[in-house]
């Protein structure tokens, strides 16, 4: 009986992760250029809901000025959002993060506080309230120009390879530069764009 609940959990908790994953496909495909900002922060609020995470957030590097910039924030009630103080941050002492990001890999910190107190990391992520940490990079071709992440804020904790897939299927579906956003968004959708957005609605159960 135990094993036959267990099993139903699991089944429950697979429909709702594709669920969620074909509804935000749709929004991110179907969002116009003027509201494609709200289309992500939705999708950072929602993933992040699905979680349980406290803060979600994308970032977009700058090489040659050793700098990332926080783009967009999501932060559940009572979290303080830090998106005005996280403007041309430097990347300078973080070498771990970035290489990670730069070989496509996401970057992870279970425990932010067990790490040395003079860290350079520890001594970013401390003050913003931050136990733990997930993020996965965002690729434009071969390059790094970003990432989204996950925040822990009021409990430290690890986050599972479902909930990592779930920040590389945000980082896929990114808003490209502006001077491209016409190819990435074609209004109206092509053809191939119509048939992916047709193909995605069957599969969905819920009302879009």
């Amino acid at each position: 009986r135990d094993s036959s609940t267990s099993r139903g959990l699991g089944d429950v908790y697979k429909r709702q992760l594709e669920r969620l994953i074909v509804s935000i496909s749709i929004k991110l495909l179907e969002a116009p250029i003027e509201l494609i900002d709200a289309t992500i922060t939705e999708a950072l609020s929602d993933t992040s809901k699905y979680v349980g995470a406290d803060r979600a957030y994308r970032f977009t590097y700058d090489w040659e000025r050793e700098s990332c910039c926080n783009t967009h924030e999501w932060c559940a009630p009572g979290v303080e959002p830090q998106i005005d103080l996280l403007q041309d941050v430097s990347t300078r002492d973080l070498h771990l993060w970035t290489s990670n990001h730069r070989s496509r890999l996401p970057f992870i910190v279970s425990a932010v506080r067990s790490r040395a107190p003079g860290d350079a990391l520890r001594a970013i992520l401390e003050p913003q309230g931050i136990q733990s940490l997930a993020t996965f990079p965002e690729l434009l071709g071969n390059d790094c120009i970003g990432f989204i992440g996950f925040d822990s804020v009021n409990s430290a904790r690890h986050y599972s390879d479902v909930e990592i897939m779930l920040l590389e299927l945000l980082a896929a579906q990114r808003d490209c530069p502006e001077d491209q956003l016409p190819e990435r968004l074609p209004q109206p959708l092509d053809p191939a764009g119509r048939k992916l957005l047709q193909a995605l609605k069957q599969l969905s159960l819920i009302h879009i």
